[in-house]
């Protein structure tokens, strides 16, 4: 709250100085500067201003093709594509993608504890990272979320049979094995 007494009527601006400020913070409400009209023996309002500190989260998303839980840029895939919510601690939330590397930027993300949840990841079991996961966004700065690897395991079937007969088809004189 600001005050300021004894000024001439007429048209005035108020400024906000940016560098009193914190590092990082984007005005949300209000209008700086404000041009107000000072009435004389009358309190007149320039309005309120909001601010709040921004940062941004990023994180990586692969396939584990090989399943040991860590990136092998020689083995695995990257997952591009893939939507990634970020919840910030201000409630907003906001929907990314993953490039063709498989990372995700999300800029603009309030200070304090964001939820990140990936909505369409690689199928499979998550063998790096958690999903969802909370990382803390600090103003002014990029914090990595982490990195999130998928395995998918392929399974293998056959039948093995006895071949009474010697022909190489199963067939009724033939047993399964």
């Amino acid at each position: 709250v600001y005050t300021a007494t004894n000024l001439p009527v007429g048209g005035a601006t108020v400024d906000v100085v940016n560098s009193t400020l914190p590092p990082g913070v984007t005005q949300t409400v209000g209008t700086d500067p404000s041009p107000v009209t000072v009435v004389n023996g009358a309190t007149v309002s320039a309005g309120t201003d909001g601010y709040r500190q921004l940062g941004t989260v990023f994180g990586f998303v692969y396939a584990d093709n090989n399943g040991n839980g860590v990136y092998d840029p020689l083995t695995d895939t990257v997952a591009s594509g893939v939507t990634v919510l970020i919840t910030d601690s201000a409630g907003l939330t906001q929907s990314v993608l993953t490039n063709g590397a498989g990372y995700y930027t999300a800029t603009g993300v309030t200070t304090g504890t964001a939820s990140v949840d990936l909505v369409n990841p690689p199928p499979g079991v998550q063998t790096q990272g958690t999903d969802p996961t909370s990382v803390n966004a600090i103003g002014n700065q990029t914090v990595f979320e982490q990195n999130n690897g998928f395995f998918n395991p392929g399974t293998v079937t056959g039948f093995v049979y006895a071949d009474n007969n010697g022909n190489g088809t199963f067939d009724a004189g033939d047993a399964p094995a």
